[in-house]
């Protein structure tokens, strides 16, 4: 799909991914030989928990501890 989508424009195209720089059983996420890099947003969490809050329909500080809970977020290692 990468490739498809890099063939289909003459200038760089960008494109959207939660995926990290890794495989998923056995195939890379990304193929790297049409990628020519990358950019790593980081969002302010004070505007973060916001979003939290009305996403998940949480108070604040329900959304403050959910995010600051070890329990919150997404295996991406085998181990955890």
């Amino acid at each position: 799909m990468h490739r498809h989508i890099a063939a289909s424009k003459a200038s760089t195209v960008m494109v959207k991914t939660h995926n990290m720089l890794g495989a998923y059983e056995g195939r890379p996420l990304h193929n790297i030989t049409v990628t020519s890099g990358a950019m790593c947003v980081v969002r302010n969490l004070l505007v973060v928990v916001v979003t939290v809050a009305d996403h998940f329909g949480l108070t604040l500080n329900e959304a403050i501890e959910f995010m600051s809970s070890e329990a919150t977020g997404t295996p991406n290692d085998e181990n955890l």
